[in-house]
């Protein structure tokens, strides 16, 4: 075993990776700021210039309608339903080894096992306190990066990056 690690999945950690895969979307941000800003720009100049266009208003309000409800959707609405969330108060055992890693979980529903390659890793991206290896655009496996129990978080992440998985900081 090169390499292990045991984390918890709290509600802290749980809702900062929820947060980290929705900020971490720069251009889908950057996209609904700018259409934002234009919509709400046609809107002012209609105001301003007592020209009312109903289709300027729907425009404004569908927009903001829709950045509202994103926003909710992706930031709110998961402190909310945290409790509720299967991996809550999970004990994740991971055991990395050369070609394989293996991923031990305990919960309130059972105790579960698996063993994937490396080649599942679409890329693994980094934060303060964690590690999140994703297995697809929105799920990842988080590691602790404290939890290490063999090995360190810095030589893990050079271990990745020698299996030519893509690493982002």
């Amino acid at each position: 075993m090169r390499f292990s690690n045991r984390t918890i999945y709290d509600k802290d950690r749980l809702i900062r990776f929820t947060n980290f895969v929705v900020l971490k979307k720069k251009i889908f941000w950057v996209i609904m700021i700018v259409c934002t800003v234009l919509v709400s720009i046609a809107f002012a100049l209609s105001l301003a210039l007592n020209s009312y266009d109903p289709i300027v208003l729907l425009c404004f309000v569908l927009v903001i309608l829709l950045d509202m409800t994103y926003v909710f959707c992706s930031l709110i609405l998961p402190r909310f339903t945290i409790n509720k969330a299967v991996a809550l108060n999970a004990d994740i055992v991971f055991e990395f080894q050369d070609d394989i890693f293996k991923i031990s979980a305990t919960s309130k529903n059972g105790t579960e096992s698996s063993e994937l390659n490396y080649s599942a890793l679409i890329k693994v991206m980094e934060s303060n306190r964690d590690i999140y290896l994703f297995i697809s655009r929105a799920q990842a496996y988080i590691l602790d990066k404290s939890g290490f129990t063999v090995g360190s978080s810095d030589e893990f992440l050079n271990f990745l990056q020698e299996k030519n998985i893509s690493f982002k900081r």
